[in-house]
């Protein structure tokens, strides 16, 4: 079978895909293909609720945990108060 690309960046692409991953323009062609499919096709994750529920256990665990250095992130980090390093 024969595909013919009469885009001049159409055909860019598919040369920037081939090299980037050494494939044939076959090879690219298929991936990208295959790849943009798989994207369309993907059910969507709708258990928005069941996530938000576990964030907020995870974050309400996080704020028990006990306190073992009470220096600021700066302080940990080695940052003056400009934020530059020490």
């Amino acid at each position: 079978m024969a595909l013919s690309i009469k885009d001049d960046q159409t055909d860019a692409l598919v040369r920037k895909l081939a090299k980037a991953r050494n494939l044939s323009f076959t090879a690219a062609i298929r991936l990208a293909v295959d790849n943009q499919l798989r994207r369309d096709t993907q059910v969507p994750d709708t258990d928005w609720e069941r996530r938000l529920a576990d964030i907020a256990e995870i974050q309400k665990r996080s704020k028990k945990l006990i306190l073992v250095d009470n220096r600021t992130d700066d302080e940990i980090l080695g940052f003056d108060g400009d934020g530059l390093p020490k």
